[in-house]
């Protein structure tokens, strides 16, 4: 028998092989983006937890004495304070009143937590600041 010397087109293992080549080459490409869309959303929520951390300390710079949250609208709750869930309907922020630091001054520290959506890890951002104690007479 004779082989064909002019042989045109493609044979079968060669499209399989070009099909099996496009996928991984496809499925990493598709991997990286997934990533990254997760990476944004996490880094998205992380950023917002740290704004939201940054308005309750607006919030408590505002106030002559810790004691004002109450009448801020915040919740307490065996000796934390908490930000009402229709505040920050997303975010858990807990306000904790640490020891006194001097005779004047007193460390809070804030607690903000994302709640969980789909499978996208938490954010969770902490942060300290001071506050003059209030004058006792």
């Amino acid at each position: 028998m004779r082989f064909l010397k002019n042989e045109k087109g493609l044979t079968l293992i060669e499209i399989l092989v070009a099909i099996t080549l496009l996928s991984i080459v496809l499925i990493t490409f598709f991997t990286i983006f997934i990533q990254s869309a997760k990476f944004t959303h996490y880094n998205k929520e992380k950023l917002t937890a740290i704004d939201v951390g940054e308005k309750v300390v607006g919030d408590i710079r505002n106030l002559s004495s810790y004691k004002q949250l109450l009448q801020k609208g915040y919740r307490l709750e065996n000796g934390v304070f908490y930000v009402n869930d229709t505040t920050y309907a997303e975010y858990k922020v807990k306000i904790e009143i640490k020891e006194i630091i001097s005779s004047k001054l007193r460390r809070i520290k804030i607690d903000v937590t994302s709640i969980p959506q789909s499978n996208i890890a938490d954010s969770f951002f902490t942060t300290e600041m001071y506050i003059k104690e209030e004058e006792t007479t």
